[in-house]
């Protein structure tokens, strides 16, 4: 609950929020995914092994997700790998995904009095537009960043299953 600086706000309702929490959970496994990817593409390092070694660790230290998105693109291409197609739509999804990720997390939400919608602000140099957000639109965002994580994940097993072309 807010206090003096609510500017009248009603509350969110608490689907809204558990669904907004969703997003935020599914994100930081589709984040973190990619970190043990690249990681693991750096050293060869594969679960269930002792952990990545010093220089996978260093090289992927405090990169946020579109730097870990870049990496493991350019990993596949030094290593040979750069025809696996299906991965890099996963990929791109996953960018397209966080970008509406960082929107709905960052953003600046009104609920409605007794509505499970809420609206959310977009500030541009135009000024301020609100625009509503059904929750199934959001639960929606949730499922599709799990899905994407979970094919994050698959791909760790899948590049260290595939043989590298030689150069």
């Amino acid at each position: 609950m807010l206090e003096q600086g609510d500017w009248t706000k009603p509350d969110a309702s608490d689907e809204f929020l558990v669904a907004l929490g969703a997003v935020a959970y599914w994100s930081g496994r589709v984040e973190g995914g990619l970190f043990w990817l690249a990681t693991s593409l750096i050293d060869g390092w594969s679960f269930g092994h002792d952990d990545p070694d010093e220089r996978a660790l260093a090289a992927t230290r405090g990169l946020n997700f579109d730097a870990l998105r870049q990496l493991v693109v350019r990993v596949l291409d030094l290593r040979g790998r750069g025809s696996h197609s299906e991965f890099r739509n996963t990929l791109k999804e996953a960018e397209t995904l966080m970008k509406l990720r960082n929107r709905y997390i960052h953003g600046d939400w009104w609920p409605d009095e007794g509505e499970p919608d809420l609206s959310i602000t977009h500030r541009s140099w135009r000024g301020v537009e609100l625009s509503e957000v059904p929750l199934i639109e959001l639960r929606a965002l949730a499922s599709k960043l799990a899905d994407v994580s979970e094919r994050v994940g698959r791909a760790h097993a899948d590049l260290h299953s595939t043989p590298v072309a030689s150069p």
